[in-house]
């Protein structure tokens, strides 16, 4: 009887182990495809210049932005943003990103780190 009842708490402690791992998963995806979305739609602004994957020189003067860490990026944009930047091109960007909020600026960090 012991055998059986110590089998039956093993597999319901399986069970609900891998039922939580899943529900983890299932959010995490959720989480990141939300992520991705606001990011990519910031990016949006920046394809003309630096390209659908971050692969261009931006008008010929800027730096390939793809393969960037997710502080560069936000660095750099909050640099423009506040007028510390004094780079080319700064009058640009600042116009394309002078209204994004942090969380867009964050999540378009996230999105351009992603860029392959």
């Amino acid at each position: 009887m012991r055998k059986i009842f110590l089998i039956v708490f093993a597999l319901l402690f399986v069970a609900c182990s891998s039922n939580v791992a899943y529900i983890e998963q299932k959010a995490n995806i959720q989480v990141s495809s939300s992520v991705n979305k606001l990011g990519e739609k910031v990016y949006e602004k920046c394809i003309d210049c630096h390209g659908t994957h971050g692969e261009h020189i931006a008008l010929g003067k800027s730096k390939v932005i793809r393969g960037w860490e997710a502080k560069r990026v936000s660095d750099a944009l909050y640099r423009f943003k506040d007028d510390s930047y004094s780079g080319t091109m700064k009058k640009v960007i600042q116009s394309k990103i002078s209204n994004l909020s942090d969380e867009e600026i964050e999540q378009v960090s996230l999105y351009v780190s992603k860029l392959k």
